[in-house]
């Protein structure tokens, strides 16, 4: 059996050419994986979701980012539109979504800050480079 084709969760980004991936801050009490699923359900509308496993972190303009690997636990709507909720300073923007194949052109449509972890992402799942 042939197990579904890996795909990244990205937004069309407002700021640049590219494709931004959801992200955020953590709030105060809050765990890494905690933020990371209220990030992805606040700029995506996501809920069910289990994270798999964090693939790595980076320093970006004086932020410390960790990566994680996430699994939609339901059928994914293929292109779609979000309200971001909470209280960051994104709320109330539309974001419009896609899944991007895991590929090496990741590397050049991600937007600067977001494509840190496409080398790490690429081999965990045996993906060329």
């Amino acid at each position: 059996m042939d197990l579904p084709t890996p795909k990244l969760l990205a937004s069309v980004s407002w700021v640049t050419d590219g494709f931004e991936v959801p992200r955020g801050g953590v709030e105060p009490n809050e765990t890494l994986s905690q933020a990371v699923l209220r990030e992805v359900d606040e700029e995506s509308g996501l809920r069910a979701l289990r994270i798999v496993k964090e693939i790595g972190m980076a320093h970006w303009q004086d932020e410390e980012q960790h990566f994680f690997v996430l699994e939609c636990l339901q059928p994914p709507i293929a292109n779609f539109f979000h309200t971001a909720t909470g209280l960051g300073i994104d709320v109330g923007s539309e974001f419009q979504y896609c899944w991007l194949d895991l590929t090496p052109a990741l590397h050049t449509v991600l937007v600067e800050g977001c494509s840190a972890f496409v080398s790490a992402l690429l081999a965990e799942y045996e993906l060329p480079q």
